[in-house]
């Protein structure tokens, strides 16, 4: 499996309007916003240009790194890697142009992605 780089770092939060307001001010960012559509579920999200991700979690107890995401040459090369090292994938999924693999390796929850060209808030926000 080749790791192109690192492509962003989630993080729970129970409001994505406070989070974006927060961090923006902290990070001196801004925010693009997103209802993603994952399955049955619409998922509040907001991407920094700087590599956050905010994701809304309404139920949460406290906020807190949710995953990383890290981008791949090659999306059929990870699910054999994860098992390797003792890992498994916990879904396989597209969003507009850029396909997903959520897997677990030991205590740490890891998005891989895969995509054309450079722009990661147009690959996502892209319909096939």
């Amino acid at each position: 499996m080749k790791i192109k780089g690192i492509e962003r770092v989630a993080l729970q939060v129970k409001d994505i309007d406070q989070s974006i307001t927060f961090f923006s001010r902290l990070f001196g960012t801004t925010f693009q916003r997103q209802n993603v559509q994952i399955n049955d579920s619409v998922i509040k999200v907001a991407f920094s240009p700087l590599g956050i991700e905010l994701l809304e979690e309404t139920d949460l107890e406290k906020e807190s790194l949710r995953s990383f995401h890290l981008r791949v040459e090659n999306i059929e090369d990870v699910h054999p890697a994860v098992l390797e090292a003792g890992g498994e994938i916990l879904a396989h999924f597209t969003v507009g142009e850029m396909e997903h693999m959520i897997a677990k390796i030991g205590d740490f929850r890891m998005v891989f992605v895969s995509y054309e060209g450079n722009d990661s808030l147009k690959a996502l926000s892209s319909g096939k």
